[in-house]
Parts: C-alpha cells; sequence; structure tokens
C-alpha cells in the first residue's frame, strides 16, 4: 500500500496505510549522499564532501595530489601521477575507464571533479573488471571552493599536496 502525502498532516499516513497486515511504502528525498570528508589544501584548507559509490574510499592519510594534462583521464594519465592521487575532470568515458588508466600510471586513487552543478555523483563501475582503486567524486562547485582547478596544469602537479580527513 501506498503511504500517500494525504496527512492529516505532514508526516503522518491515512487509512489503509496504517491497516493491520499492512505493508506501507513511501519515498523521500534530501540533500546528503553517501561520502566522506575532503580537504585542500593540507593543513586546514577547506573540507567539502566527496561521493563514494563503487568504488573504495580514498585513504585516510595524507597523500599527494597529481592533477593530469590529459583533462578526462580517458586515453590515459600521466607519469606524474604515480604514488599519488589524480585528479581529473568528468566527462568523455566511464569512471572505470578512468581508474583504470590511474591504476596503469601507478597512481593510488582518482578525485573526479564533477561538470555539472549540485551534489557530487555516487560514481558506478562498468562491470568490465581492473578498476580496484579508491576513487571519490567533488561537485562542481565543491571542487572550486577547494580551489581544484577544472583545467590543471602540470604546474600545478608539482606543488600541490592534499590531506584527507
Amino acid at each position: 500500500m501506498a503511504a500517500g502525502n494525504s496527512g492529516p498532516g505532514q508526516g503522518t499516513v491515512e487509512s489503509p496505510g496504517r491497516a493491520r497486515k499492512v505493508i506501507t511504502v513511501a519515498a523521500s528525498t534530501n540533500k546528503h549522499f553517501v561520502g566522506q570528508p575532503f580537504t585542500y589544501p593540507m593543513g586546514g584548507g577547506t573540507t567539502v564532501g566527496a561521493a563514494v559509490g563503487d568504488f573504495p574510499p580514498l585513504p585516510t592519510s595524507s597523500f599527494g595530489l597529481f592533477f593530469n594534462t590529459q583533462l578526462t583521464a580517458c586515453t590515459s594519465v600521466d607519469g606524474g601521477a604515480s604514488g599519488k592521487v589524480v585528479v581529473v575532470n568528468r566527462g568523455g568515458c566511464t569512471f572505470s575507464a578512468k581508474v583504470r588508466n590511474a591504476i596503469a600510471a601507478g597512481a593510488i586513487g582518482v578525485v573526479v571533479l564533477n561538470n555539472v552543478a549540485g551534489d557530487p555523483t555516487a560514481m558506478a563501475k562498468d562491470g568490465g573488471g581492473g578498476d580496484n582503486l579508491p576513487a571519490v567524486m567533488l561537485g562542481k562547485t565543491k571542487g572550486q571552493r577547494c580551489g581544484l582547478p577544472t583545467h590543471p596544469t602540470r604546474q600545478q602537479s608539482r606543488r600541490s599536496r592534499v590531506r584527507h580527513c
């Protein structure tokens, strides 16, 4: 039986939704997502929420952050990402393809910057395998608030570090 929205007041259901031996279901939305805090730059920068989906969460220790020159990481990830978390833009290919390219470059994780406004998306795997690496998504405006560039350059990658709480 659907719970409905007919009341008698907010947060209540009417008959037959409350009858004996009846299962009542309802749907709701809120402004929350499953994620983990992400702080940039290291040592007390801005903390925002990063969405976690099918991929493992980022390490809880400090790690280097690498801004990939192949903006979407759909064809490759620069070798400078080895041992670091690589930052890439959303779009162009599956999340798993980005993660596989990060693995091939020796990265220890991936941060995807969303390309649309709003909350970040919990990223799904494509089922192709070979993509078991920590990966999260930051919302477009949240990434900008942290000072992460939407079009990263190689020079920034040499100077940037991030601490994850």
